[in-house]
């Protein structure tokens, strides 16, 4: 090989390289989803009280072990935990989690693996679709216990304003948005109750997620619940 064509070939692979560079740059989002977006606040988004529920004072739903607080720490923005109560006495917990970047370092972290971490097994789990606030959201139901606590629960969580359920569709959505160059934000809602008629807390946690997605400031209500499915 020349002189030249020794002094070409590098010439080209780098300006090769460089472009690769500057595509995967450019393919990359760099702009977050909820900087466009009207601020969330999660004790102002999720009432106080609403239909017949009423917050309990000072409730602590279940307290992380360090390790877990720092967990949280990192991937969330904002988190809210609160127990309310019905004129029957029920009483369900609620617990929010809600992050600005749902990037692949920032990803929530589902029920699946938080309660297992705080000493539960799992026995039980099912995805299905319930209406909830007036609109159908895809959501998991886990029956836990931990020695004579039986705690079934009720989640979902949202990636923009999708709801998602399994890594897979959460790559999907976001992926989905990457294409629209945005890193979207994130949120799992939980509501969960004490109890061994699991059908009825069930039962229960389904009424009184609707009012409660209802009872959202409509401006926030898809970022909550997601689009209809």
């Amino acid at each position: 090989m020349s002189r030249k064509s020794d002094t070409i070939v590098p010439w080209i692979v780098c300006v090769v390289m460089g472009a690769a560079s500057i595509a995967a740059w450019r393919l990359t989002p760099h702009t977050l989803l909820a900087d466009q977006l009207a601020p969330i606040r999660l004790d102002a988004v999720f009432p106080k009280q609403f239909g017949e529920w009423k917050a309990l004072p000072d409730v602590q739903v279940m307290i992380p072990n360090p390790q877990q607080q720092e967990t949280i720490r990192e991937i969330y923005t904002d988190t809210l935990t609160r127990g309310y109560v019905n004129p029957q006495g029920r009483v369900v917990y609620l617990s929010v989690a809600y992050g600005k970047n749902q990037s692949d370092t920032s990803a929530v972290h589902y029920p699946e693996v938080c309660y297992p971490a705080q000493g539960f097994s799992l026995m039980n789990s099912e995805v299905l679709e319930l209406p909830i606030g007036g609109r159908n959201i895809r959501v998991k139901r886990l029956l836990t216990a931990q020695g004579a606590r039986t705690e079934p629960l009720t989640y979902w969580t949202t990636v923009g304003e999708r709801t998602v359920l399994s890594g897979k569709t959460y790559k999907l959505a976001q992926f989905g948005y990457g294409f629209q160059g945005v890193i979207p934000d994130g949120m799992i809602v939980r509501a969960s109750s004490i109890g061994t008629d699991v059908q009825k807390e069930y039962a229960v946690q389904q009424q009184f997620l609707d009012e409660l997605v209802r009872a959202v400031p409509a401006d926030f209500r898809t970022r909550v619940g997601g689009k209809d499915q």
